[in-house]
């Protein structure tokens, strides 16, 4: 995405309250380091970054919603977003139970 002006550029990603966003961003053109990049859910920050030209970031929802990626350059020069969004669940700290751990045996016994 080329960012030519300096309002914020935002994209809502849709989450469940376990849901984990792996967050990867590469700026270029003039000036690549003059962006600043925050990622916030119901007005919270997750991540605030200023003058980075590139970044990786683990963000996790707190509750059911979005989680709005923001990138807004701090110079008049036009810049190019290239970025990646992943969504993973966090993992569970539910125990399986016994009936759960019986038909793990039985599908590993069958596959023998």
């Amino acid at each position: 995405m080329i960012m030519k002006t300096n309002e914020k550029y935002c994209f809502a990603i849709p989450v469940d309250i376990h849901s984990v966003l792996d967050v990867d961003y590469t700026i270029s053109g003039v000036n690549p380091d003059e962006v600043d990049f925050t990622a916030a859910q119901d007005g919270i920050y997750l991540e605030s970054k200023k003058n980075q030209r590139q970044g990786e970031y683990r963000l996790e929802a707190m509750s059911k919603g979005n989680i709005d990626v923001c990138w807004k350059k701090t110079d008049t020069k036009s810049k190019k977003l290239d970025f990646n969004v992943k969504r993973n669940m966090a993992h569970s700290e539910d125990l399986a139970d016994l009936n759960t751990l019986v038909s793990l045996k039985d599908d590993l016994t069958l596959l023998q």
